[in-house]
């Protein structure tokens, strides 16, 4: 059975959060094991506008969402950092692959469909990864034409992570379909 990208549905929501708890101790993402809040709080997040789950053989083996940032926490470090204003960006959220399935393309085709989303919204795509622990996402983010802007120390990041970079994808970049 083929890969299938398609919109996450209310039902998803659990299998979602059990894939994020089960690669969790390989990628350490997210960092807090257990988290503080339910993991359905970190697949739906505040100011959600799209989400898509990859499936394959009936199973969740991939999310990817996106989120209206004007009211994140470093909005106004990707506004600088894009000379946007925080109204015109939307970020990247909760890419996730299952680890049974690295080096598919699955993240690459989360991301086709996420880019290519926040550009129909007219939006300018942002995103936030930790740079030492998460490289291996940075390499894929900077190989898809991303870049960063600079880096930021969340409020969740533990004590002495880091850093956490922010980054943008300019006009032309990746937007595969």
């Amino acid at each position: 059975m083929p890969l299938t990208i398609r919109p996450r549905r209310p039902e998803d929501v659990a299998a979602v959060g059990a894939l994020i708890m089960r690669q969790q101790p390989l990628t350490h993402y997210p960092f807090r094991n257990p988290l503080p809040f339910p993991v359905e709080e970190f697949v739906v997040r505040r100011g959600e506008l799209a989400s898509w789950v990859a499936e394959l053989d009936g199973a969740v083996v991939g999310h990817v969402s996106v989120l209206d940032v004007t009211d994140h926490d470093i909005g106004p470090e990707w506004s600088a950092g894009t000379g946007r204003p925080v109204e015109e960006l939307a970020a990247v959220s909760v890419l996730v692959v299952d680890h049974e399935y690295t080096g598919l393309g699955i993240g690459g085709r989360l991301m086709d469909v996420c880019e290519a989303h926040v550009r129909d919204l007219g939006r300018h795509p942002v995103l936030e990864v930790v740079g030492g622990a998460h490289a291996r996402a940075v390499s894929l983010y900077l190989s898809r034409g991303w870049r960063i802007l600079g880096d930021v120390k969340p409020h969740w990041l533990p004590e002495g992570e880091g850093p956490v970079h922010i980054m943008d994808l300019p006009s032309g970049g990746a937007v595969r379909r």
